[in-house]
C-alpha cells in the first residue's frame, strides 16, 4: 500500500490540516481529519509523488517533513491503520533510500560516518516497523490478538494484510542488514521472514515482486547461522526479475552485491551490475526513484569492483594499492 496523492493536491491537503487543526469543534475536527487521512493514504499499489520523482535529493529533502506530517495526523486520529502504514512505511522508505544506501556507497575507511548512517538507519527502520505493527493490530486484530509486540497470529491474515506484512518484514530485516550481527535483531529475523512468507502466500505478485525482493536481501546478505541460502537467495532473484518484467534495476544489484561478493565471482558481479544499468527504468514510472538509485548503486560498485572482487592472483603490494586507491 502507498500514498497515491497528486502533487498538485499536496499544497491545497496542507492548507486543509492546518485549517482542521485549528477547528473548535471536536467533533469537526475529527470527521475532517479522517478525511484527509483517507485522501493521504490511498490504497494501492500505484505510484506516487515520491516513489514517482527520479530526483532523489529533492525527495530526500521534502521527506522528513512529510513523515513528520503524517505523524502529526496520527496524533489527531490514533485509530487509522492505515495512517500507521504510511507513516511507518515512509520511516522504513527513508531508512533504507537515504541512510543505509548512502552509508553502502562510502569508503570502507570513513568508519564513523558509515557507523553514524547505519545506526540512524537501524533507529528508523525499528521506528516504522512498529507503526507498522500498531496499523496492523488495528487493521487485523485476530493477527496480532494480544498486542503488537507479541508473535503474530499468521494464519489470520488476509490478503488485505500483505502491505502490513511486507512493511513490517521490511522493517524488521532491514534493521537487522545494518548490523547482521546483533543477537537482539538476529531472534526477530524469524519473525520478519515469516511476515514475509505469509505475505508472498497471500500474494505473490503484490508490487510486481517486491516481497521476493526483500527475501532475496537477506538470504542472500544474512549469515548462516540466521537462515542466509545462496540457493534461496537466487530462486527470489529469478521471480523478481520475472515479475518485474524487465523494468527493475534492484534485484540484479542485490544479488551482485550479496551473493556475487561472497563468492568473489568478478564474472558475476560485472554481469548482474550490467544488467542492472541496461533496464530501461522509464519502462516503470511509478518506482523511479528506487531505479534511479538502484542504477547509481550499480555505477558506483562496478566503477570500484576491484575493492569487491579481490583477484586472487595479485600480490600483498597490489591489493594495499588497491585500498590505498580507493581511499584517496
Amino acid at each position: 500500500m502507498r500514498m497515491r496523492i497528486p502533487k498538485r493536491q499536496f499544497h491545497t491537503l496542507l492548507g486543509l490540516i492546518f485549517l482542521i487543526l485549528a477547528l473548535s469543534s471536536c467533533a469537526m475536527q475529527s470527521a475532517a481529519i479522517r478525511a484527509v487521512s483517507n485522501v493521504m493514504t490511498g490504497s494501492g499499489e500505484g505510484g506516487n509523488a515520491f516513489t514517482s520523482d527520479n530526483d532523489p535529493e529533492f525527495v530526500e529533502d521534502a521527506l522528513p517533513f512529510a513523515i513528520k506530517l503524517y505523524e502529526t495526523l496520527l496524533q489527531a486520529d490514533p485509530e487509522n491503520p492505515a495512517l500507521y502504514l504510511s507513516t511507518g512505511s515512509l520511516y522504513i522508505s527513508y531508512a533504507n533510500a537515504f541512510l543505509q544506501s548512502k552509508a553502502a556507497l562510502l569508503p570502507i575507511t570513513q568508519h564513523e560516518e558509515r557507523a553514524t548512517l547505519l545506526s540512524r538507519a537501524r533507529n528508523l527502520y525499528l521506528r516504522g516497523h512498529s507503526y507498522v505493527l500498531q496499523g496492523l493490530a488495528l487493521e487485523s486484530p485476530k493477527v496480532l490478538p494480544n498486542g503488537f509486540e507479541q508473535p503474530a497470529e499468521l494464519t489470520a491474515a488476509k490478503k488485505q494484510d500483505v502491505p502490513y506484512l511486507y512493511w513490517a518484514a521490511a522493517g524488521i530485516l532491514g534493521a537487522l542488514s545494518t548490523d547482521p550481527m546483533s543477537s537482539a535483531l538476529g531472534v526477530r529475523a524469524p519473525a520478519g521472514v515469516a511476515m514475509a512468507n505469509r505475505a508472498l502466500e497471500l500474494q505473490p505478485d503484490y508490487n510486481r515482486g517486491a516481497i521476493h525482493d526483500i527475501l532475496l536481501s537477506y538470504y542472500g546478505g544474512a549469515p548462516a547461522s540466521l537462515g542466509g541460502s545462496q540457493e534461496r537467495a537466487r530462486e527470489h532473484f529469478r521471480e523478481s526479475v520475472r515479475l518485474g518484467e524487465g523494468s527493475k534495476p534492484g534485484p540484479y544489484v542485490a544479488l551482485a552485491t550479496t551473493v556475487a561478493i561472497q563468492n568473489q565471482d568478478m564474472q558475476e558481479f560485472v554481469s548482474l551490475l550490467e544488467q542492472a544499468l541496461e533496464v530501461d527504468i522509464e519502462k516503470d514510472p511509478d518506482n523511479q526513484l528506487v531505479n534511479v538509485l538502484s542504477q547509481r548503486k550499480a555505477r558506483y560498485y562496478l566503477k570500484n569492483r576491484d575493492n569487491y572482487i579481490l583477484d586472487p592472483g595479485a600480490s600483498d603490494e597490489d591489493e594495499w594499492a588497491a585500498w590505498d586507491d580507493w581511499e584517496e
